[in-house]
């Protein structure tokens, strides 16, 4: 029987992923251990799960760059994927401006709608759909 030379290989390299997604990370590996030995762990940007088959990558929404690392401790192999995490924006807010109108029949009023992120920044591409009720 050949000699095994200890190695892991994930089943990705590099990833990545809109804030809030999951990826389910497994590993190949050839050495005499178990796959229960093998040792998974996260750089940041999210949190990981074990599962049956390897673990699950939950992202969180904080946009950047992370690595996933999976170790055999036992014999020295490991293995990374550089996971990029896309932060998913958010409508926090919308002010409308002006925000007290006083007209009279027949006037014309212009209004201006900008929404902000979850960070506080204006978001120019938000389209509004707007209404008016009563007078």
């Amino acid at each position: 029987m050949p000699a095994c030379h200890h190695w892991l290989k994930l089943n990705a390299a590099s990833i990545t992923l809109n804030g809030w997604q999951s990826y389910r990370f497994s590993a190949t590996y050839c050495g005499c251990h178990r796959e229960n030995d093998l040792v998974w762990s996260a750089s940041g940007g999210g949190t990981l799960e074990a599962t049956a088959d390897g673990v699950l990558y939950k992202a969180a929404n904080d946009g950047g760059t992370y690595i996933v690392e999976c170790e055999d401790p036992n014999y020295g192999a490991s293995a990374q994927c550089t996971v990029v995490v896309n932060p998913v924006i958010v409508v926090q807010r919308v002010v409308i401006e002006p925000n007290s109108v006083a007209c009279n029949p027949g006037d014309h009023v212009q209004l201006v709608a900008t929404a902000y992120d979850q960070y506080g920044n204006p978001i120019p591409s938000c389209h509004f759909e707007w209404r008016a009720s009563g007078g």
